[in-house]
């Protein structure tokens, strides 16, 4: 994770934002969801025809 405190505008002390990026890849729990997800599409599609 990288934190940039970029100050651009210092009108006064409060007045500035950060930056914040993430990286990283999924968590087993997103995997999960995404098979169990794929899991009912296959399901629905089946029944369908």
């Amino acid at each position: 994770m990288m934190l940039t405190d970029s100050r651009g505008n210092t009108s006064n002390e409060m007045n500035h934002y950060l930056e914040v990026e993430v990286f990283g890849g999924q968590t087993e729990r997103k995997q999960r969801a995404e098979a169990d997800n794929a899991e009912v599409r296959r399901k629905k599609a089946e029944e369908a025809q």
